[in-house]
């Protein structure tokens, strides 16, 4: 998304290492301006409502147990809802 749209993109995991892999290759393709990884604890998102345009999964909704809750969190995290508010 960043280097096909020109996004700004933030990647989160579970574990460390994946979120250093990432780094690197966003320094690689030259979009560490425009990618930051972090790293995060199972629970709420730590983002705030409203902060994002789209979220994209991948692993976390087939290793989530409460697939709810977690459409809950990518629903708050997304701006039409901050606009719907």
């Amino acid at each position: 998304m960043a280097r096909t749209f020109g996004a700004s993109v933030v990647g989160i995991d579970l574990e460390q290492p994946l979120g250093e892999r990432a780094t690197r290759a966003a320094e690689q393709l030259g979009l560490s301006g425009q990618c930051s990884f972090k790293q995060v604890e199972v629970g709420p998102l730590i983002f705030d409502d409203g902060e994002f345009d789209i979220v994209v999964g991948a692993g976390a909704l087939t290793q989530t147990s409460d697939k709810v809750a977690l459409f809950e969190a990518c629903f708050r995290v997304l701006q039409f809802n901050r606009a719907a508010t």
